[in-house]
């Protein structure tokens, strides 16, 4: 049976802590917090799934925290692995960071103390699995903190169509086969994270000298996406780092520097395009000031990330 849980109905000053008291209540003991008073738009449709709860999650900007005294106060014992549809949350456990951008999928531990960041609004969909029922499928058991895997294309895509189908038929009666249906579901998350980390070391197995350069890279591609001769080399330059040893680093995040590159400017393009005060700047200066000096390759690019155009996706974001 599919729930859902709207802040709508609530009053502008009831909303915020109508949607902490249902997170709490009816998922996981979460702190939340927000960035700013005043009305708070979320939705929640939940389906309970054999074992396996299924959450599509559409909401205004905030964070949600896992704290040692939530988890001490509860019996949870489970993954949370969150698909993220639109947006870019910020993701952190144990010392790891990670940037979950559309069409990423990230697991969290919910023993363990984890935080989400959104700050803007977002989309994602949310599988609740018990734990020892996907260590079981899981071909790399100790993946370390937070597998971020790509999700746009095979057993990910597969699985955003499944979970969406079986919240559509949520009405049906399913009972007879939601135990088949629940396993196939772990299966294939499982098939999407162990795709996507054969043959990778995970970045928890990367040392602390190798990390730490990890994230000064990675802060250095952040400052400098507007600058259209930015790549591989210049990095090596900056850092006095081999190519090899660079690419070595970012093959840990199941990337490489250049795809990195491409999806933090193609990231950055749709935050500017989801911003009203920048709606007078025309969609080729986004483009631009992202680093993209071929438009034409910009709306490719981004259609085939975010699954329509730089202008489309404008419009579903400001014309709503």
């Amino acid at each position: 049976m599919l729930n859902i849980y709207d802040t709508c109905a609530q009053s502008p000053g009831r909303q915020f802590d109508y949607w902490r008291e249902e997170l709490c209540h009816n998922f996981v003991e979460l702190a939340a917090e927000r960035p700013r008073s005043g009305i708070f738009d979320g939705r929640i449709k939940h389906f309970p799934l054999h074992s396996i709860g299924i959450l599509r999650v559409t909401t205004d900007a905030h964070r949600v925290a896992r704290t040692r005294l939530g988890i001490d106060r509860s019996n949870d014992d489970c993954y949370f692995i969150n698909l993220q549809l639109d947006g870019v949350a910020l993701t952190s456990q144990r010392s790891a960071d990670v940037s979950v951008h559309a069409g990423d999928m990230v697991l969290v531990d919910t023993r363990e103390p984890f935080s989400v960041l959104h700050e803007e609004p977002f989309d994602l969909i949310c599988f609740k699995v018990p734990r020892d029922a996907l260590r079981a499928e899981l071909r790399q058991r100790n993946l370390g903190p937070l597998p971020n895997v790509r999700a746009a294309s095979g057993c990910g895509r597969v699985l955003r169509s499944y979970a969406n189908a079986l919240i559509e038929e949520s009405e049906s009666d399913l009972a007879d086969s939601a135990s088949v249906l629940a396993d196939n579901l772990i299966s294939l998350i499982a098939g999407a994270i162990n795709t996507a980390t054969d043959g990778l070391q995970p970045t928890g197995q990367l040392g602390t000298q190798q990390l730490a350069r990890l994230h000064a890279v990675q802060g250095y591609i952040d400052e400098r996406l507007a600058d259209p001769d930015l790549s591989l080399q210049s990095a090596v330059d900056r850092f006095n780092l081999s190519p090899r040893y660079l690419q070595k680093l970012f093959a840990a995040t199941g990337s490489t520097f250049s795809q990195t590159l491409m999806m933090r400017r193609l990231d950055k393009a749709a935050t500017c395009l989801r911003r009203r005060e920048l709606r007078g700047r025309t969609i080729a200066e986004t483009a631009f000031l992202c680093g993209f000096n071929d438009f034409s390759y910009f709306n490719r690019s981004f259609k085939k990330r975010f699954g329509r155009s730089p202008r489309d996706y404008r419009s579903a974001y400001l014309d709503r």
